[in-house]
C-alpha cells in the first residue's frame, strides 16, 4: 500500500479547514521546545532545515477512525528557503509516514501547510502517549537531524 494511500486513511477530514485534515474540538496543548526533548532537530549540514520547536495537542475529531487528532504546529527553518516541496517523516508507534509539504501551489496534497506561522499537520489516532520521532527534507533533499519528542 502506498505511503499517500496510508496518510490518507490517518489523515483527518473537516470541511472547516481542509477537506483532508480535522479541525476544531477540544484540544489539550503541549509546548516540546527544544530544552526538553531529546533531539533539537538542527542538523550539521548548513543547507539542511532545522526543526526547532513542536507544539502538539490532541483535538477531538467526529466522524473519524479514532475520533482524535495529533496536531502539530512545527517551527521549522530553512535557510535555502526552499522547504516547500519537501516531505516531513514521521514515526509515530508502529507507523512511519512520508507526508508532502505543501509547495503554495494550491495542487497536490496538503499534507503539512502553513498557518498563522506555524507548519501545521493532523494526524488522526487514539489520544495516548507516544514516542514521535521527525525529519524534515526540503525539496533539494537536505535533511534536518531526528527531532524527539513524548506525548502524554
Amino acid at each position: 500500500m502506498s505511503t499517500a494511500l496510508i496518510a490518507s486513511f490517518l489523515l483527518a477530514c473537516s470541511p472547516d479547514v481542509d477537506p483532508r485534515f480535522g479541525g476544531g474540538g477540544s484540544s489539550s496543548e503541549h509546548d516540546d521546545d527544544s530544552g526538553t526533548d531529546t533531539d533539537t532537530g538542527g542538523s550539521s549540514d548548513g543547507d539542511a532545515p532545522s526543526i526547532n520547536d513542536v507544539d502538539w495537542a490532541f483535538e477531538d475529531a467526529p466522524n473519524t477512525t479514532y475520533g482524535t487528532n495529533l496536531v502539530l504546529r512545527m517551527d521549522i527553518t530553512d535557510p535555502q528557503d526552499d522547504l516547500a516541496g519537501g516531505v516531513l517523516n514521521l514515526k509515530l508507534a508502529t507507523t512511519e509516514l512520508d507526508l508532502e509539504i505543501d509547495d503554495g501551489s494550491g495542487t497536490g496534497a496538503r499534507d503539512v501547510y502553513w498557518e498563522d506561522g506555524a507548519w501545521v499537520t493532523n494526524i488522526n489516532v487514539p489520544a495516548d502517549a507516544y514516542e514521535v520521532f521527525l525529519v524534515a527534507f526540503d525539496a533539494e533533499e537536505n535533511s534536518s537531524d531526528e527531532f524527539t519528542f513524548t506525548t502524554e
